[in-house]
């Protein structure tokens, strides 16, 4: 799930949403660097809650199936147990090799920068050494519609196909699927990424079709693809606390 506020939104799948994702993806399965296919779904228009111009973009990897972590529960603790949760440890590992990226200088440095300015800089949480700002890496990668939250009144998730949120007037549309493949191998200089590509654009599908393909809930199989947990970021796994967690001392 990427989502970005600001007048730069609508250029953000293009520099941002599929190619370096991909680079991140690879290093976890790179057996699919020989065609790895990728469809994204995006919901653009004016977010009514804050009042500013907002691009989300969902991408669906149809080859990777993964497992959803679970929020704690005052029942059931279950902090120190979400290593095995891959969807999330996938997206702390993207967002921490962005964040390394912009370390290293380049045009992700810059795309960070154009990315706050188009936000005011508004900051959405700060501690005493450290501010997040609301189009950080964390923000427009965000986790919360990854995790699980159980309850019979829990509406967590990513929104199937051609749905809209309530008031918002920003429906979910299918803009494409591609496949990317790419012969450069996974220790590409942070200064070099996103690797060299190939991109094939792959055919249109009926409504139907989008409707199932971007229900990422449905796994017919139950297994999970073989992943190079090898592959992750040393800090990817430290990050995976439930988000109730961060202000809830009892959870930790």
């Amino acid at each position: 799930d990427i989502g970005s506020h600001g007048l730069l939104a609508p250029w953000l799948f293009l520099s941002l949403g599929a190619i370096p994702d991909l680079l991140q993806v690879w290093d976890l399965y790179p057996k699919f660097r020989g065609g790895l296919e990728v469809a994204v779904f995006s919901s653009n228009g004016l977010c009514r809650s804050n009042g500013r111009f907002k691009a989300s973009y969902h991408l669906v990897f149809p080859d990777i199936i993964v497992d959803r972590p679970e929020k704690c529960t005052q029942a059931s603790r279950k902090c120190g147990q979400h290593p095995s949760a891959r969807h999330i440890a996938v997206r702390n590992h993207v967002v921490c090799r962005l964040s390394d990226a912009v370390d290293a200088g380049g045009a992700l440095a810059h795309l960070r920068d154009d990315l706050r300015r188009c936000c005011d800089s508004e900051v959405v949480s700060e501690s005493d050494d450290d501010a997040t700002y609301l189009n950080d890496w964390t923000e427009i990668l965000d986790e919360f519609p990854l995790w699980h939250e159980p309850g019979p009144d829990a509406a967590t998730g990513l929104r199937l196909p051609f749905t809209d949120k309530p008031r918002e007037g920003r429906p979910k549309l299918p803009l494409g699927r591609w496949r990317f493949s790419s012969a450069t191998s996974s220790d590409v200089s942070l200064k070099d990424w996103p690797p060299i590509c190939s991109i094939e654009q792959l055919r249109d599908l009926d409504l139907v079709e989008w409707v199932r393909l971007g229900d990422i809930s449905a796994n017919v199989t139950g297994e999970l693809t073989p992943w190079s947990e090898a592959g992750l970021h040393p800090d990817a796994l430290s990050e995976l606390k439930c988000p109730d967690c961060w202000t809830d001392t009892d959870c930790i």
